[in-house]
């Protein structure tokens, strides 16, 4: 049995999930940037100062990073295909999300990004993650309603 394991990410084993991304995750990221899943997959990469790729059977599925806003403030991101809802592949995210949300946080005091409010799944991740949600507003290319989301390290459970 093969599980799943998390890599560097890159541009190259990157480029194939970032064309199958989840339809969900396709369209908040067109939403919010006017992008497709690919440029925006490819720009996070290169923004974040770190950013990694989920696999199964050598198929990645998931890829999430931060970006480095300024000294105190991260920028998460997360996108996947449809794959993560694969039990074994959505029982590995939930068992190592709160470790990766922790080492997300590095050094930052907060982390800050937005979501579109028609991705429920994000959403609860989000939630059960210990991010907080603010009430949605008008937000990216698209002006639709997305909620702010925010985690400061004194609301980790260290």
């Amino acid at each position: 049995m093969v599980l799943c394991e998390i890599k560097k990410a890159n541009y190259e084993n990157t480029l194939a999930m970032a064309a199958k991304l989840r339809p969900c995750d396709a369209r908040e990221v067109f939403a919010a940037s006017g992008m497709t899943g690919p440029e925006v997959v490819s720009r996070g990469v290169a923004a974040s100062e770190e950013s990694w790729i989920v696999e199964h059977d050598g198929e990645a599925f998931c890829v999430f990073g931060v970006v480095r806003l300024n000294d105190t403030i991260g920028i998460p991101w997360l996108l996947a295909t449809k794959k993560i809802y694969d039990e074994t592949c959505k029982n590995f995210i939930l068992l190592r999300s709160k470790e990766w949300v922790e080492k997300i946080m590095g050094d930052y005091k907060v982390l800050i990004n937005y979501v579109d409010a028609r991705n429920k799944q994000a959403i609860r991740w989000l939630e059960w993650a210990g991010f907080k949600l603010e009430k949605p507003r008008p937000y990216g290319f698209k002006r639709l309603p997305f909620h702010k989301f925010t985690l400061k390290r004194s609301d980790l459970d260290v």
